[in-house]
């Protein structure tokens, strides 16, 4: 067969294809719906927004010309049958699609291809014919996939045209590109069809569905009263006993819901006082309790408010947080009270010893004595009380004081020391040297007394 004749074929095919059926099927007012794995749909206004666990829509609470309007709920991403929902959703961007303006944009795309056909027919040069084909060919292809299949019947027959035109042009050998393009051409998956706009009484029990579905007890309660404000509108068309059905199921849910949010503001109230009080005696285990008391309560509210409960959670682990530093501090302080005291007990034995050595020491400063045999002894009392201090490791709050203490028994042997030298060897400037050391030695003494008093009394204190 020539492909001038194809070419008229063609063309005469494409003037001949007539709008398909689901242009009369919908609107580009159809709305989108969310396909739910328990059954049935919820019908939406715009699009959804999926975050996290979450999807976000305007879920229509009247009809277009309505008072009520949409409102914004979220509903849990696991209760939506997504698959149903996407092929749905394609669906409906087709119907919109052919309602608005598919119709016009095929008949440019036919107006294309038949010039492309007329074009062909003049081709002298088999090959470019056959170039020519292809490109048409996969034009059409591609114009059918970005316009959700539209007209698809129509395309893959023109298609086929084609795919003839070019088996005659090569000898009957048909290009294995085009025979597979071909087959994934005609096994498009078949669109769902796209149901009806809801009614007013579908609306409304898809409303009731979504109420029981929204985690957020203010969506559940902004359906409810929306849904009894539609069934209370005194111009409604709904039959009077399904009325008065469906609103008592409206109130009884909204009663039930105000129940449920009453009773977490009471758990909210009730549970913070109570970590509050454990935190500020830093009991862990009572702040522990009351986590454990919340989660309970939730379970038996049918843990039905997801946002509040994360929130009261989160606040009583902030007490827990607390409670936990406040027990580790006073555990500290009582561990530092006790050294502390332990310390002060040996220190001032250590200090008794000194003590008894300060006649002795006020002589040497005053050059009035003592005998040599008495600083032989002095000398090895306070080498020995100065060892028994090494021996005690100070809280970190009386170590200066420790250190003044260590100097004044340090200076206080020297200062015996020296005096014994003196005497010794009858030197009157090492005699003063040993009235200094001694003066020092008292003077730093009478200053670590009174740091300690001053320190330890602190510690306890606390």
């Amino acid at each position: 067969m020539r492909m001038w004749v194809l070419a008229a074929l063609l063309s005469g095919l494409i003037a001949a294809c007539s709008p398909v059926a689901s242009a009369a099927q919908a609107d580009h007012h159809t709305p989108y719906r969310l396909f739910l794995v328990q059954g049935g749909d919820l019908v939406i206004r715009g699009d959804y927004v999926r975050v996290a666990d979450r999807v976000a829509f305007l879920l229509p609470l009247d009809l277009p010309e309505g008072r009520q309007g949409a409102q914004l709920i979220t509903v849990p991403a696991g209760a939506v049958d997504w698959e149903t929902t996407r092929r749905y959703a394609e669906a409906v961007r087709a119907a919109r699609y052919a309602a608005s303006h598919g119709e016009a944009e095929f008949e440019q795309m036919s107006a294309a291809v038949a010039r492309a056909l007329n074009e062909i027919a003049f081709t002298e040069d088999p090959r470019a014919r056959v170039a020519l084909a292809r490109s048409t060919r996969q034009r059409l292809l591609d114009w059918m996939d970005a316009n959700h299949g539209y007209r698809a019947p129509d395309v893959v027959e023109i298609v086929a045209l084609l795919d003839e035109a070019v088996s005659a042009d090569t000898g009957g050998a048909a290009d294995g590109d085009l025979s597979v393009s071909l087959v994934a051409t005609t096994g498009r998956p078949r669109a769902m069809p796209v149901l009806p706009a809801p009614s007013l009484q579908e609306i409304i029990a898809r409303a009731l569905t979504a109420s029981r579905l929204s985690a957020v007890p203010e969506e559940r309660l902004a359906i409810l009263d929306a849904v009894a404000a539609v069934l209370d509108d005194p111009r409604s068309e709904l039959g009077a006993e399904w009325r008065e059905v469906t609103r008592a199921i409206a109130v009884r849910d909204r009663a039930a819901e105000a129940r449920r949010v009453a009773a977490y503001a009471e758990l909210r109230r009730e549970s913070l006082a109570q970590a509050a009080a454990f935190a500020r005696r830093a009991d862990v285990h009572g702040v522990r309790t009351v986590l454990d008391g919340v989660r309970a309560r939730d379970a038996e509210l049918g843990r039905r408010n997801p946002d509040h409960l994360a929130a009261l959670l989160s606040a009583i682990d902030g007490y827990l947080t607390e409670a936990r530093a406040l027990r580790l501090e006073r555990d500290h302080r009582l561990h530092a009270t006790t050294a502390a005291r332990a310390y002060g007990a040996d220190v001032k034995q250590v200090m008794a010893r000194f003590t008894a050595s300060r006649a002795a020491l006020d002589d040497i400063r005053l050059l009035a004595g003592p005998a040599a045999s008495a600083l032989a002894a002095l000398d090895r009392g306070l080498t020995d009380a100065l060892d028994s201090l090494s021996g005690h490791v100070p809280p970190v709050e009386a170590r200066v004081v420790h250190e003044l203490l260590r100097q004044a028994i340090n200076l206080a042997a020297t200062a015996a020391r020296q005096r014994y030298e003196a005497v010794l060897e009858g030197d009157l400037s090492g005699a003063w040297d040993s009235a200094a050391a001694a003066a020092g030695a008292l003077m730093l003494f009478d200053r670590a007394a009174v740091e300690l008093d001053r320190v330890l009394p602190q510690t306890e204190r606390n």
